[in-house]
């Protein structure tokens, strides 16, 4: 599962292996579904295959696959603050 947290707007984006997308708490309708997409103040989820849903904000995406890996691209000014923990 990842959890990932916009401090900007306050946006908590969780997504299960099964692909099911919760936004601060609320389970949204059909995001395990291929064709599902969400726009959400300055965050975008989007399932972009049948493997990977990707997060993008600002100068940053983040894809997780079905096995739960994690890739971030985001440009060089904000990697030092980023953090990031595993549980």
């Amino acid at each position: 599962m990842v959890d990932l947290r916009h401090n900007v707007s306050s946006l908590s984006v969780t997504v299960d292996r099964q692909f099911h997308v919760t936004v601060n708490g609320r389970l949204i309708p059909d995001s395990n579904s291929l064709q599902f997409s969400l726009r959400q103040d300055q965050l975008s989820v989007k399932r972009v295959s049948s493997l990977f849903i990707a997060v993008t904000g600002f100068s940053f995406q983040l894809l997780y696959d079905v096995n739960g890996k994690i890739y971030v691209t985001m440009e060089p000014f904000y990697s030092r603050r980023v953090s990031a923990s595993s549980s």
